[in-house]
């Protein structure tokens, strides 16, 4: 069943009845900034319409902002369970983000 809901990732859209969107991930750290655009524009060759870029900290966020205004592709930034990485994604100017939570909680251990 297809979502009532869309979402526009810079101006694709996903959901709500939208056709199917190809997503991919890139391969290299965005700290090899003209890698990871080759990269993009080889992706975007082959069909694909959203990046996925890993931005594991904080110092991370500087080249993502470089690799954004020279993406030829919207982009998501995956921001490895930090919500605080994912604002300043977003300030960055990314099109979404993706922050996954852990949800295993420490236990005690009560003797």
């Amino acid at each position: 069943m297809a979502s009532r809901r869309s979402v526009s990732v810079g101006g694709v859209v996903i959901g709500g009845g939208a056709p199917v969107v190809v997503q991919s991930m890139l391969t290299v750290p965005l700290k090899e900034e003209t890698a990871a655009v080759e990269q993009a524009e080889h992706l975007k060759r082959a069909g694909c319409e959203i990046v996925r870029v890993a931005v594991p900290s904080r110092s991370s966020v500087s080249h993502l902002k470089r690799f954004i205004s020279r993406s030829p592709l919207p982009v998501v930034a995956d921001t490895h369970y930090d919500g605080r990485i994912a604002v300043e994604a977003v300030a960055a100017g990314c099109h979404k983000t993706v922050s996954y939570t852990h949800l295993t909680l420490p236990t005690k251990r009560i003797v």
